[in-house]
This record gives C-alpha cells, sequence and structure tokens, in this order.
C-alpha cells in the first residue's frame, strides 16, 4: 500500500508581527499562520505457511512529511527581511534549527605567543566595534570575535570551537539574522520527525511462537537543553554525564570531542557553545519495543485438567536501542519538557522526563 498526501492548514493562532518597545506590550496573537504538509506512506504485509509448518507473519511500514510555514504574520514583509530565528516565519520550513558549520577545536598552534609563552594581541574591528583579542597564526585567518564580551574574559583560546566561514567575508557572525543576511548560519538540522519507520515479524512453529515489533526514525535533530545536552551547562548542578566528563578539551587531551570546560550559567547557548553542527543532537534511533517467545501447551495434557488452552510466555519491552547520543543518557523518543506529570517538565531541559521504562515479564494465558 502507498499513500501520498497534502494537508493544509489554515489560519492557525500565531504570535503577531513583533512591535516596538515602546509599544509597551507583546504582539498580539491572531489567527496569522498557514501551513503545508506533503508526505508519503508505505506498508508492507506478508503471510506465508512453509510446507514443513513453519508460518511468518511479516508487517512494515515507512513514512515521511514536510511541512512548509507559508503564510505568517511577517507575510507582507520583504523575504530577506524576515527572521530566521522566529517558529513562524513565512516562506521557513518548520521545525528548521539555524546554526554554524562547525570546523574543529582551535589548538595551540592556531595562536600567536611572545617570548614568554603569553599570547600575542591584536585589535579587530568589526562594523565600528573594536575589540582586543588572541592573535590568530597564518594569512587572513578568520576571526570569531562576535563571541567574545571585549572585557578580556571570553577570549577565543586553544580548546575553543571553531567555525567555519561559509560566507567568505573573513569574519564568523550571525549577520541580521534575517533570510537576506543569515552571516555564517545555514540550515544544519530540523526538529521534527523524518522517515518513521516500524515493523513486526512474527513466526511460528508446531507449539512455538515468536515474535519481535521495532520502530525508529530516520532523521532529527535538536539543540538540547539542561545539563545532560550541553557541556558547562551549569557547575552548580554538581553532577554532569561521562560523555562530558571524559571528552572535553585539555592539553593533554586536544582530540577531544567537547570544547574546553566553560560555565555557561544555565544557559543553554552562550560563548562558542551555540547551536552548531557538532553540537546538535541526533535524535535519530531503532527501538526493539517488544520481544515475546511463547508455547502453547499441549491440548492431551490440558484435557486431564480441565482446561481448553494455555500458552506460556516471556516478554521483554524496551531493551534494545540503537542511537546516535555519544553516551549521553538521553531516551531519543523523549521530548524536552513534556511528561505525564506537568507541561514543561524540569524547565524543559533534554532527557529528564518521564524515561522509557525496560520490562520483562513471564505470565500464563488460560482459557477454561
Amino acid at each position: 500500500m502507498f499513500d501520498l498526501y497534502e494537508r493544509r492548514t489554515q489560519n492557525m493562532i500565531i504570535p503577531g508581527q513583533d512591535l516596538p518597545e515602546t509599544f509597551g506590550a507583546g504582539a498580539p496573537k491572531g489567527n496569522y499562520g498557514n501551513l503545508k504538509t506533503r508526505g508519503w506512506e508505505i506498508a508492507f504485509d506478508f503471510n506465508h505457511r512453509f510446507a514443513g509448518g513453519l508460518g511468518i507473519n511479516l508487517m512494515a511500514n515507512l513514512s515521511d512529511a514536510v511541512t512548509d510555514i507559508t503564510k505568517s504574520a511577517d507575510w507582507n514583509m520583504p523575504y530577506e527581511d524576515r527572521a530566521l530565528d522566529n517558529t513562524f516565519t513565512t516562506g521557513k520550513r518548520y521545525g528548521d534549527i539555524y546554526g554554524y558549520v562547525t570546523d574543529r577545536l582551535y589548538q595551540q598552534e592556531d595562536f600567536v605567543y611572545d617570548a614568554n609563552g603569553n599570547f600575542v594581541q591584536e585589535t579587530i574591528v568589526w562594523q565600528g566595534t573594536a575589540k582586543r583579542t588572541n592573535k590568530l597564526a597564518g594569512n587572513n585567518p578568520v576571526y570569531q570575535t562576535q563571541f567574545e564580551d571585549g572585557n578580556q574574559i571570553l577570549l577565543i583560546s586553544p580548546g575553543d570551537v571553531k567555525f567555519v566561514d561559509v560566507n567568505g567575508d573573513g569574519y564568523i557572525t550571525s549577520g541580521k539574522g534575517t533570510f537576506g543576511d543569515p552571516g555564517d548560519r545555514v540550515v544544519i538540522g530540523n526538529s521534527l520527525p523524518r522517515y518513521e519507520y516500524g515493523f513486526r515479524i512474527g513466526l511460528d512453529y508446531k507449539s512455538f511462537d515468536f515474535s519481535v515489533m521495532g520502530q525508529g526514525v530516520g532523521k532529527r535533530h535538536i539543540w538540547g537543553a539542561g545539563q545532560l545536552a550541553i557541556p558547562g551547562f551549569h557547575v552548580k548542578d554538581g553532577a554532569m554525564p561521562q560523555t562530558f566528563a571524559g571528552d572535553f578539551w585539555k592539553e593533554d587531551r586536544t582530540d577531544a570531542f567537547y570544547p574546553r570546560a566553560w560555565n555557561l550559567n544555565g544557559a543553554n547557548s552562550g560563548f562558542v557553545m551555540v547551536p552548531q553542527t557538532r553540537y546538535l543532537l541526533n535524535m535519530s534511533y531503532f527501538r526493539i519495543k517488544n520481544i515475546t517467545l511463547g508455547y502453547n501447551v499441549s491440548p492431551k495434557l490440558l484435557n486431564n485438567i480441565k482446561l481448553k488452552q494455555a500458552r506460556v510466555y516471556v516478554s521483554f519491552e524496551n531493551f534494545i536501542t540503537f542511537d546516535k547520543l555519544r553516551g549521553l543518557p538521553i531516551d531519543p523518543e523523549a521530548i524536552s519538557g513534556q511528561s505525564m506529570l506537568a507541561d514543561n517538565y524540569n524547565l524543559g531541559r533534554t532527557g529528564t522526563s518521564n524515561p522509557t521504562f525496560k520490562i520483562a515479564s513471564v505470565g500464563v494465558n488460560v482459557s477454561l
């Protein structure tokens, strides 16, 4: 079976166009939002009984969909002036994440030092703003002083993230944050699930039966929130995943995946830990939802104890999951901040909602 569809959603209630701060209040909501979703789904079902008595039943499905924002409160604004970071922006794909392309981590040889081994500094001027920063080695180095505070505290140093100069202007910036001037930011992912799939395989032979069911998502990304997703989120939390603790940059661990230690003071984004390709969470996964093995007791034995049917089984749920989260204790199936207990659960932090439980069970089904 194959289905191809298009769905249009009209007049959604969304925030209005941003107002000047002198207005004294936020923009009121209104019926400004239109969406268009295009998708497809394919399903497969197969049943067969072999000559030797083995029976097989196979069901599988695969689907995909993308949603575009065809109209928002900014529909009458020129395309180049529309904001990248608004949830609803006319012409944007719903769920798109804009961020920087990560090159690598800076190393000590990327900087210039004086005879005493101290950083040599120079003044960089970008669009009329001057900042004193550590001098980079090489010809025509690309500076990213936008992330520095200008107070000689937040300075790009060995172990910090080095970004790609996407627009080739010699600096790493966010531009005006619009379609017309995105700076060095591009679409690095989408938070909506793509290529959702599932299957169930059932086998039976004589008195035995076996089934396995799995599901997964082929493509989904998020910029995480909280101490389980953001390295350096908050030193006061008192603990962090071993993935962070054992793989951050130090002078004797220059091949680390995560940058040098820095306290973001409870923020999900700051300094060079901003939405980017290297630390975007890959939430694609495959999970074996259920494995069941059963045995139907012989009718001859059941007749002696006045039973019509009895089946003994053992079942395992959610025991096996394959993901690409590098060992972070995050359930890829969960949505940040969503829980059966409350909305925005645990301040919306990733991986801190109710976990998916692993369940092992043994039982008997009896018919009198």
